[in-house]
């Protein structure tokens, strides 16, 4: 395929006289790095297909312990018990405290 032949699938890939314009002036080696990047993706006949829908992760809430003084994140925003010492006296607006990630 000749560079021309490149520049024409370009310019029918992206309607636009702008578009049109720039892979006019662009120079052949160029023309030819973003032809075969959209083929090599499979985009030349279109948009790429976009991916699944991926379900968000469930929101984490913050517990704290008046107990054990102890900070926590669970899944669950119902949680009734620390899982450190098992109390029941959690609150879901802990005082500024550092919590170390999860792993």
């Amino acid at each position: 395929m000749t560079t021309e032949q490149m520049r024409a699938r370009l310019c029918e890939r992206y309607p636009g006289s702008a578009w049109a314009k720039k892979v006019q002036r662009m120079p052949e080696d160029q023309v030819q790095a973003i032809y075969l990047r959209l083929e090599r993706d499979g985009e030349l006949n279109g948009p790429k297909k976009k991916p699944a829908h991926v379900p968000a992760s469930p929101k984490k809430t913050i517990f704290y312990c008046s107990d054990c003084h102890q900070a926590f994140m669970a899944d669950n925003p119902d949680t009734e018990e620390c899982r450190y010492c098992g109390s029941r006296k959690l609150t879901s607006n802990p005082p500024y405290v550092r919590i170390e990630k999860e792993k």
